[in-house]
């Protein structure tokens, strides 16, 4: 570290931390990129935990927090904890508080009814019955070709089935889990 600095880098160091939850690793990387070296790094480093604007149990917990009720599965907030540069004995205490593993099946019903609540819109909605009137909306948006509608009273297609399991999966779920939730929901429409 430079000489005439050290204060400069420590406010710098202070303000990074300040912003946003940041892990210990965080602020190395930090420090290091402006050519801190490590003894003085690990000194303003302590500075900060001293004075609680770093403390990778918190940041463990909150960022998983975060993730968690965002709707991912533990695997998915474990490797993200893991990329943010913190320990594995922080990321098991942080499983503790959320659940870990064993929270993934409430965590994926969760983002299943965040996706089958939106409702259908009863003014673009077409019944089966009903032919397509040639440039009537609600024909081209509740409906595909030949006046069937995408979805009926209430239920899901096939293909709005196969994007929820993509959002569950994107969220790392297993198949599994994915298969057991998407089979029990009372909203599917099979195929016919």
């Amino acid at each position: 570290m430079l000489s005439s600095k050290p204060n400069e880098i420590a406010a710098a160091l202070h303000r990074y931390c300040a912003t946003r939850v940041r892990s210990r690793q965080q602020a190395l990387t930090f420090l290091s990129r402006r050519g801190v070296s490590s003894r003085a790094a690990d000194q303003l480093i302590a500075q900060c935990e001293r004075r609680g604007v770093l403390d990778d149990r918190s940041c463990a917990r909150l960022w998983a927090e975060h993730w968690s009720r965002r709707g991912y599965a533990w695997i998915a907030i474990q490797q993200r904890l893991m990329r943010q540069g913190l320990g594995e004995g922080t990321i098991h205490a942080a499983a503790r508080i959320v659940g870990g593993r064993s929270n993934d099946e409430d965590r994926a019903r969760r983002v299943l009814a965040d996706a089958t609540r939106r409702p259908v819109d009863s003014a673009h909605f077409v019944p089966s019955t009903c032919l397509p009137v040639r440039g009537s909306r609600p024909a081209a948006f509740g409906a595909r070709q030949g006046g069937v509608p995408s979805r009926v009273e209430g239920r899901r297609t096939p293909a709005q089935h196969a994007r929820i399991a993509r959002t569950l999966a994107a969220r790392g779920f297993d198949a599994d889990l994915i298969e057991h939730i998407l089979s029990e929901s009372a909203d599917f429409l099979p195929p016919s």
